[in-house]
């Protein structure tokens, strides 16, 4: 196992938010990202930042939180580890590079992130 750089996050608290805006045909007009703080007020009701009130209130703007930041994971129940490794925007769409990493191939020591040297290869961490 290779100790990595990796910070554990949080399930129940949104760390980022994807906003994914919709035409009226349902294709994607653009996505982009917001903040944890963002999504916990969108919960409670108010409208993410950098939709119009137009896109809001027709219900073609869909916001889901995410748990980890690039550089973070966090530990499913099931065991698996979830790991973004990079977030990229491009052409208004949003790619979040996330690894899930099974049981047998991660463990946390001491509070640090260990994970079997091919997979930390393969993320760059």
């Amino acid at each position: 196992m290779r100790t990595t750089s990796l910070r554990m996050g949080r399930l129940d608290v949104p760390a980022w938010g994807l906003v994914t805006v919709a035409a009226p045909d349902s294709s994607i007009v653009r996505q982009y990202q917001i903040t944890g703080d963002d999504v916990q007020a969108v919960t409670a009701g108010a409208a993410p930042p950098g939709c119009t009130p137009d896109e809001w209130l027709s219900g073609r703007v869909i916001v889901v939180g995410r748990p980890c930041l690039p550089g973070m994971c966090v530990a499913n129940p099931d065991g698996w580890l979830m790991a973004n490794y990079g977030i990229e925007e491009v052409a208004g769409r949003v790619d979040a590079k996330i690894m899930r990493i099974p049981p047998s191939e991660w463990e946390l020591r001491d509070g640090v992130v260990c994970v079997e040297a091919a997979v930390a290869d393969e993320m760059g961490v």
